[in-house]
C-alpha cells in the first residue's frame, strides 16, 4: 500500500503563499491561501490569510470580495491584523460608493485605535464631507 502524501502544515502553506505574493505571483498566492483556509480552517495562519487575501483583492480592485474577506477576518476575533482590517473595510466602502458605511468604518477605527497611524486619514475622511 502507498501512504497518502502528508498535507502541508498551516505554517508551511502560509509561508509558501506569502513568498508567492512577495514574488508577484498573486494567482499562486491566492490558491495557496485558499488551500490553507480549507485544509486548516481553525489555524492562526488561516485567520491571518483572510485579511491578507482581502488586502490582495482590494489592491487588485475587487472591493466587494475584499470587504467580504475583511468581514470574515474580523468575525474570527483575531486581533493581529484587526487595525489593518478596519482600515481595509473603510477603504472598501469608499470604493463601493457607500459613504455612510465608510464613515461608520472610519469611526470604528478611531474608537478602537485612536492613536493609529491611520487616525489622521480617518479624521480627514470624516471631516472631508463624510457624515
Amino acid at each position: 500500500s502507498v501512504a497518502a502524501p502528508e498535507r502541508p502544515s498551516a505554517p508551511a502553506l502560509f509561508d509558501r503563499a506569502t513568498e508567492a505574493r512577495r514574488r508577484g505571483r498573486s494567482g499562486e498566492a491566492r490558491v495557496l491561501y485558499r488551500s490553507l483556509q480549507q485544509s486548516h480552517p481553525e489555524s492562526e495562519e488561516a485567520r491571518l490569510s483572510l485579511a491578507v487575501l482581502a488586502r490582495m483583492h482590494l489592491d487588485s480592485g475587487d472591493a466587494r470580495a475584499a470587504l467580504e474577506g475583511f468581514d470574515a477576518y474580523l468575525a474570527t476575533g483575531d486581533r493581529a491584523l484587526r487595525e489593518d482590517a478596519l482600515v481595509g473595510r473603510a477603504l472598501c466602502h469608499e470604493r463601493l460608493g457607500r459613504t455612510s458605511d465608510a464613515a461608520r468604518a472610519w469611526r470604528a477605527l478611531l474608537t478602537a485605535y485612536p492613536g493609529s497611524a491611520y487616525a489622521r486619514t480617518a479624521r480627514e475622511r470624516l471631516g472631508g464631507g463624510l457624515p
